[in-house]
Order: structure tokens, then C-alpha cells, then sequence
């Protein structure tokens, strides 16, 4: 029976600026306990380009133990989680009834996989959208992991929780494991506290496009500015806001932007918590279009929890989008990104009363968080 569940993660609340993991885990951990389980999280000190100086503390129900990394530069920057403590989570890892890890080819995660091996517990693995091999040094380095010990990490859990269909198929092919073994579990959400489903836009006439993500070359941003561009020409109401942080690539998305929209075309730097919500708030419609597979983006999923519909590429899938009438998944194309987008803004002209009650009830009826950990629980006793 499982009463003790231990998470296994390089980062954890409140490390936003590791993107959609943090979030996804922290959301699931608060629903678990809600729901009568006891949940601690093993994780590293990362907080962004500062460490997290409180080692030990509860949130929301959930006990959080942080083990310092080695470099806080090198976890930052290069995404090295190696913590000389780690070891200490011995006594918690035995604790457990079962561990979940969080990603793939992470050393935190190989350090503390070597103590669940040696107990023989059961654990289960979320890949977020690390199946696929990147380019470069990169795609070496994760053939090398794979080879190593990951292959072995994959093929010992007693499940995989896959976000799409598309991650699922991807993680049997990659490492020969059964469908049985790959389960799809889709991203927790939290709608907000209060939905008023007569908002009105606080200025019709700004309509705003809404990215939130890494500025990196990989997440496509210079396809969603592209795509942009005649759309802002056309409509002087239109302006496209990026938020992110810099991971190399903002200058050169800089020099895409002519010289007459760059006061429409803005970046913003890293926004979190109420600030991003505010702009959430206020967008017309969300659009991500990475050209590499990550599969379901947390901040799409939170921009439609606020009633915001969603434009993404396959690459960034989220099922059921289309059924829903919440948005379009497209081809990485500029024209084609560019024609959803619009449609979008036209569905926000004409009603948007209507299309803010399709995208919240998608977010109720598919990734609402008490049914996500509801479902991750039914997988769990199964095992």
C-alpha cells in the first residue's frame, strides 16, 4: 500500500526559473497531499543565479530537503546538478512506498537512483520532453548518458509517465520498453481562484500575443516573431510581448524586428508568479512554436487555465487542443503559425466571452490537477 510518496527532482518550488518542471511538480505534490498522502521532495539548493539558503522547510504539506550543488553556476548555466551530500537522502529514499524522478539524464538523479537500486523500490520516471536528442555536443553527451546508466534507469522503473502520445511511442522505440510500461499522464494545472467568465479586456484595443519561455534557438522564437510581423503591420492594436530569460539568443531575435514595430515587439526578461499572471491576464491569444520536440508547454497550459487561447507548433502538442476549439497545432512554418494566430485574434473580436469559457473548461475537463493525481495514484497501486 502506498502511503509515502518521495519525489526525486534537480529543482523544485520555488526554483521558477527552471522552467515548466518546477511548476508541474510542486502543483502535483500540493494535489497528493491534499489527497491524503505524505510527500517529501529530495531536490538541490538551484534557485536561479542565487542559491535557495533554506535547506529544509514545508510547503504546502509537502517536506522539501535540499542538498547543495557543487556550482550553482554550472547547475545555472549548464544545467550540472551534482551534489557532494546527496547521499545523506538515504533515510528518506528508504522511507518511501514509491519514488517518482523528474527527467532523464540528470546526475542528481543518478546519485540518488543509485540508492533506490541497491532497496530494489519501485519508482517511476517523467521524461518532460527529454526523449529526443538534441544537436551538436549535446546529442553526444546524451548518448553517452543513455549508454552509461539511463538506458538501465528507464528499463527498472515500473513506469514512464508520458505527457503526449507522441513522448510515449517516442520513449518505447528509444529504449525498448513495453506500452504498458509508458503510461500517458498529462500536466497538472491549478486554475485560478476566482474565474469571472465575464472579464472584459481592461484596453480592447491592445491585443496582445504572449510568449513565455527560454529565449533559446531551440524554442523557435524567431519563427513565432516571423510569423508576427505581418500581423502587426496590418493591425496598429497588435504587439507581441516575449518573456523569458536569455539563453544566447536575444540579440539575434533583436535583429528580426524592423525598425518602425520595435516599440510592438518587446521583450521583457524572466517574469514569474503574479507579474507573468498579469500579462496571462491580458493576452489575446498564447503562441509557443519550438522546431524541437518538447512536447506540452507548462506555460501554454497556464495561459489557457486564464482563459487565454493557444497556438503551437506539433512540437509543442497539447491534446486535445483543437477538440476543444482552445487553439490550433500547426506545422513550423511562419505563414501557417501566422494564419492560426490570426484566427485567434478574430475568435477574441467576436466573442470572447465564449472562447474564454472553451479554454478553461478544456484546462477543467483534461489537466485539472486533482484529476491528473488522481489518475497518477490508480497507476501507482497497480504496480
Amino acid at each position: 500500500m502506498i502511503k509515502h510518496i518521495v519525489i526525486v527532482t534537480s529543482y523544485y518550488a520555488p526554483a521558477w526559473a527552471y522552467g515548466g518542471p518546477p511548476v508541474v511538480l510542486s502543483t502535483l505534490a500540493k494535489e497528493l497531499v491534499r489527497q491524503g498522502y505524505k510527500v517529501s521532495v529530495i531536490t538541490t539548493d538551484v534557485l536561479d543565479e542565487k542559491r535557495n539558503k533554506v535547506l529544509e522547510e514545508r510547503i504546502d504539506g509537502v517536506d522539501v530537503y535540499r542538498y547543495p550543488t557543487i556550482s550553482n553556476t554550472l547547475a545555472y548555466r549548464f544545467k550540472f546538478f551534482y551534489s557532494p551530500t546527496a547521499n545523506r537522502a538515504s533515510n528518506i529514499v528508504k522511507t518511501g512506498d514509491y519514488i517518482l524522478f523528474s527527467d532523464l539524464r540528470s546526475i542528481f538523479n543518478l546519485q540518488l537512483y543509485n540508492l533506490v537500486s541497491h532497496d530494489n523500490v519501485s519508482y517511476g520516471i517523467f521524461p518532460f520532453g527529454q526523449v529526443s536528442y538534441d544537436q551538436g555536443v549535446k546529442k553526444v553527451i546524451k548518448r553517452i548518458f543513455d549508454t552509461w546508466w539511463v538506458r538501465d534507469f528507464v528499463n527498472g522503473a515500473s513506469h514512464v509517465f508520458c505527457q503526449t502520445e507522441h513522448e510515449r511511442k517516442g520513449v518505447c522505440k528509444h529504449f525498448g520498453i513495453k506500452t504498458s510500461k509508458a503510461k500517458l499522464l498529462y500536466l497538472p494545472v491549478q486554475l485560478p481562484k476566482k474565474i469571472d467568465y465575464k472579464v472584459m479586456r481592461k484596453d480592447k484595443r491592445e491585443k496582445m500575443i504572449l510568449f513565455v519561455g527560454r529565449l533559446n534557438q531551440l524554442k523557435g522564437v524567431d519563427l513565432l516573431i516571423k510569423s508576427a510581423i505581418p500581423i502587426i503591420k496590418k493591425d496598429l492594436h497588435v504587439r507581441l510581448v516575449i518573456v523569458g530569460r536569455d539563453d544566447g539568443e536575444e540579440g539575434n531575435l533583436r535583429e528580426l524586428i524592423p525598425d518602425d514595430l520595435k516599440n510592438r515587439i518587446m521583450f521583457t526578461g524572466p517574469l514569474y508568479g503574479k507579474d507573468v499572471e498579469n500579462l496571462y491576464k491580458k493576452a489575446w491569444c498564447f503562441a509557443i512554436t519550438p522546431r524541437f520536440y518538447e512536447e506540452t508547454s507548462m506555460a501554454a497550459l497556464e495561459a489557457l487555465s486564464h482563459g487565454v487561447p493557444v497556438v503551437a507548433t506539433r512540437e509543442a502538442d497539447v491534446p486535445h487542443l483543437e477538440e476543444y476549439k482552445a487553439g490550433f497545432i500547426v506545422d513550423n512554418k511562419p505563414e501557417v503559425i501566422g494564419q492560426a494566430i490570426q484566427r485567434v485574434l478574430d475568435w477574441q473580436v467576436n466573442d470572447p466571452h465564449v472562447v474564454r469559457k472553451r479554454t478553461i473548461s478544456f484546462v477543467k475537463d483534461k489537466f485539472f490537477s486533482s484529476h491528473i493525481a488522481k489518475q497518477l495514484i490508480v497507476y501507482l497501486k497497480n504496480v
